[in-house]
């Protein structure tokens, strides 16, 4: 899960200027990324991570490992 999240953050953080007020739509193969916000103990650098999402306007979405392109 730390692994998802720190890809998703750099490239929140590197296109920031891009992407900030605008709605963004993040697919992964990682399902637990759509309970993020649920999660009641997260370790420090999820939540660390939490916060950095948070600033933005994201919809996380699940597909199969199948049917996505690339990881």
């Amino acid at each position: 899960m730390e692994l998802e999240l720190a890809a998703i953050c750099f490239g929140l953080l590197k296109f920031k200027h891009y992407v900030y007020g605008k709605h963004i739509d993040v697919y992964s193969d990682h399902a637990p990324l759509r309970y993020l916000n649920s999660l009641s103990k997260h370790s420090s650098r999820l939540a660390q991570y939490n916060t950095i999402i948070q600033e933005f306007d994201i919809t996380p979405h699940h597909i199969l490992g199948k049917r996505q392109i690339a990881d």
